[in-house]
């Protein structure tokens, strides 16, 4: 089973329906992308999997390096929970992956993560739940949209009638 299959198999149960495999070196890092989230976005500094606990872009771009590969992930709904189920799904094909042999996989969902209804981060307590914090990929200056257009030249990543849900899995 290849990994995208694997990816597949176990992501449709979150809304995931399609998976790509694409090159490190062509997801879009972009400063702007990081002072929108500081100037356009009410997460910002509220919660672990946000900046300014995340990579700043030149941090991602050295991280990058690190992988060859990233599985990008793409799926819509019209349900209002598409994004906390995305998220799940997207740990749950990384702990697979991991399994399978790819134990350097790292998911970078989209958007601020919302499992507790008040994060620790305000506190200045620890993350309740480490093993699924992970950083989303606007965070760390990621233009996810501009990556999927490269990749999904006719995709419409703004439809209003259907909430779209992107996200990356690092490979190597």
């Amino acid at each position: 089973m290849s990994e995208i299959d694997l990816v597949l198999s176990v992501g449709k149960r979150y809304g995931i329906t399609e998976a790509l495999d694409i090159y490190t070196s062509k997801i879009d890092v972009k400063d702007y992308v990081l002072a929108k989230c500081r100037f356009g976005c009410s997460m910002y500094g509220t919660n672990w999997c946000c900046p300014p606990s995340t990579h700043t872009p030149d941090e991602t771009r050295q991280l990058l390096k690190e992988y060859s590969k990233a599985v990008l992930l793409i799926g819509e709904s019209k349900g209002t929970s598409m994004h906390d189920e995305f998220r799940k799904g997207m740990l749950e094909i990384e702990r697979n992956l991991v399994n399978k042999g790819f134990y350097k996989a790292l998911a970078l969902p989209m958007g601020p993560c919302r499992i507790c209804e008040n994060c620790t981060y305000l506190e200045g307590k620890p993350c309740r739940y480490p093993d699924q914090k992970r950083p989303s990929v606007e965070g760390m200056g990621i233009d996810i949209l501009a990556t999927v257009k490269r990749f999904k030249k006719n995709i419409d990543v703004v439809d209003r009638d259907k909430e779209k849900r992107f996200g990356l899995i690092l490979l190597d």
